[in-house]
């Protein structure tokens, strides 16, 4: 681990391929390289599967630079969403968007731990209610285009598959937050709405996994309709615990 300066450069690049930062491809060494390589470490451990796979250094190194790691819950449906979120900030591609430091890290992946020692005082079936739906008659529809004076309350989809497609394919340009059915504020991931993990069927996201089993999706044309919702539900601060990188 660094001890001293903060950022280095270096002429050659040494270390294990497989958790090497993106940054450190590029020549550069920091304290937020160490925190991605630790990250890559505990994404293995938890999923049994290293973030990416390549057949060669430079294939690797691109992997690395930019392509983004399969959510840890598909392979470990059992596994926190909380812990995901700070092993995929920890992951982020940029050094700034990556946890202030590791004890922050550290500390991310111990607090759902710490959560469950109160929660496990009351009945399992507290922590899994899907949330009450309004009737879809009530539920205004948001226009296609909309002025920041328009805004329009953020929509929940919980076991509405079908309805959360059709949503996402008539409002490209909107935005989506992923997180479990407790809602809880510490997962809470931003996305974009053409982003590929969010719209499309994998072998990792079967038909179903979008709104039918672990996680809702919260919708809305607008970022400030978003923030609103975490507001109200835990995120005091408006903020998101994830700001996807979306791909197409």
């Amino acid at each position: 681990m660094l001890s001293t300066a903060s950022v280095k450069h270096l002429t050659t690049i040494g270390g294990t391929p497989s958790y090497i930062a993106p940054e450190q491809f590029q020549g550069i060494i920091s304290r937020e390289g160490d925190q991605y390589a630790l990250g890559c470490i505990a994404y293995e451990l938890v999923t049994g599967h290293q973030p990416f796979m390549a057949p060669d250094f430079l294939s690797m190194g691109w992997k690395h630079m930019t392509e983004q790691p399969i959510p840890p819950t598909r392979y470990n449906p059992l596994l926190s969403p909380a812990i995901e979120a700070a092993i995929l900030k920890a992951m982020a591609k940029q050094r700034a968007e990556r946890h202030v430091d590791i004890l922050v890290f550290l500390a991310a992946l111990r607090e759902p731990f710490s959560q469950t020692t109160v929660l496990n005082k009351t009945p399992a079936i507290h922590l899994i209610q899907p949330p009450v739906l309004a009737p879809a008659s009530s539920i205004p529809s948001i226009p296609s285009t909309m002025s920041p004076s328009s805004s329009q309350a953020a929509q929940e989809f919980s076991h509405k598959e079908q309805l959360y497609l059709d949503w996402i394919h008539s409002h490209p340009h909107g935005f989506v937050i992923n997180t479990g059915r407790s809602k809880n504020p510490s997962y809470m991931v931003l996305h974009r709405a053409w982003c590929k993990t969010m719209s499309h069927y994998s072998k990792n996201a079967a038909p179903g996994g979008f709104t039918e089993r672990d996680y809702i999706k919260v919708c809305a044309s607008d970022l400030s309709s978003l923030r609103e919702w975490v507001r109200q539900h835990g995120r005091t601060d408006g903020s998101f615990s994830v700001e996807h990188q979306c791909y197409k």
